[in-house]
C-alpha cells in the first residue's frame, strides 16, 4: 500500500473554527470512528501565529487515518493546561492491568492501563472532570475522582480494584460504609443463573423506602452490578446512618444493611 496518507474525512466543525490561531494558543482534535465514538485525541500548542488551514494541514500531516475514521476539529484554548496521573492497583497492592479509565467533563478520553496499572489525562484546561475505572467482575476504591474545577496537577490519584466474587444467590455490597458527600456509592454485586427480573430498593430502619435502584429490571445470567450513590428518590443525601438494601429476584430475596457515613 503506498505511503500516502489516507484522510476519508476531515469532519470539521466550521461553525467552531477560527480563521487563524494565535501564538501560544492550544487546539484539540479528535479521532472518532463512524459510530462517533472517540478513538483518539491530541492537542497542539502553536508556536507561531497561523491560518486555520496550515493547522489542518499540520494535522493532516502528522497523523494517518484509518478508513472509516474522522478528525474534528473541537476547541481552541490559551490558557494553562493541566494533568492527572495515578495508579490502579489490586487489594494486595500490585498494579492491575487491563482497567478502562474514562474521562468525562470537558475534555473526553480513556486510558487503558497496562501490568503496572498506571494511567495519565495530560493538556487538560481548567474545567470540571471525572475520572472512573472501569473492569468486569470489579469495585473499585474510590469508585471515580471528580474535580470541580480542575486547576493544578494532580499526582497519586489512585484507585484500588478488588475482584467481586459472587455465587449464584449470594450478594455482596462492594463498600458498606460510605460517605456519598465525598462521591463515593455503594456497589450492590449478584449473581444470576438466568434471564430475571431484579427489583432492587433502599428503606429506612422503619421500613420506609427511600430509593428505588431498579425495579423489575430484566437481568442478564452471570455477574450483575448496580450502585447506590446515597440519594433518595427525589436526588437528596440521605441522612448519616444504617439502611436496608433489599434486592429480590425469582431466585433471590436478600436483605443487606448499608451504613451512611457522618
Amino acid at each position: 500500500m503506498s505511503r500516502k496518507i489516507v484522510f476519508l474525512v476531515l469532519a470539521l466543525l466550521n461553525s467552531l473554527a477560527p480563521a487563524a490561531f494565535a501564538a501560544g494558543e492550544r487546539i484539540d482534535w479528535r479521532t472518532f470512528d463512524l459510530g462517533g465514538s472517540v478513538k483518539s485525541f491530541q492537542n497542539y500548542r502553536i508556536a507561531e501565529s497561523l491560518s486555520f488551514g496550515a493547522v489542518e494541514k499540520s494535522v493532516s500531516a502528522n497523523y494517518r487515518l484509518q478508513p472509516g475514521f474522522i478528525n474534528k476539529f473541537l476547541s481552541v484554548g490559551s490558557g494553562s493546561t493541566y494533568f492527572i496521573k495515578g495508579y490502579v492497583r489490586s487489594s494486595p497492592g500490585s498494579g492491575l492491568s487491563g482497567v478502562s479509565l474514562s474521562l468525562s467533563g470537558a475534555r473526553t478520553g480513556s486510558y487503558d492501563t497496562g501490568l503496572t496499572g498506571y494511567y495519565e489525562f495530560t493538556d487538560l484546561f481548567s474545567g470540571q472532570y471525572v475520572v472512573t475505572p472501569s473492569l468486569t467482575a470489579y469495585a473499585f476504591d474510590p469508585p471515580k475522582r471528580s474535580y470541580s474545577p480542575l486547576n493544578a496537577d494532580f499526582s497519586d490519584q489512585n484507585f484500588t480494584g478488588a475482584q467481586a466474587s459472587v455465587s449464584e444467590k449470594e450478594v455482596k455490597v462492594g463498600r458498606s460504609l460510605f460517605d456519598p458527600k465525598t462521591g463515593q456509592s455503594a456497589g450492590i454485586f449478584y449473581n444470576l443463573a438466568a434471564n430475571d427480573a431484579v427489583t432492587i430498593k433502599i428503606y429506612d430502619l422503619a421500613g420506609r423506602l427511600v430509593k428505588t435502584i431498579a425495579d423489575n429490571v430484566s437481568r442478564s445470567p452471570g455477574f450483575n452490578k448496580d450502585e447506590w450513590d446515597g440519594k433518595d428518590n427525589t436526588g437528596s443525601v440521605v441522612p448519616p446512618g444504617v439502611y436496608l438494601l433489599h434486592i429480590k429476584s425469582g431466585k433471590l430475596d436478600v436483605t443487606r444493611k448499608i451504613g451512611v457515613r457522618r
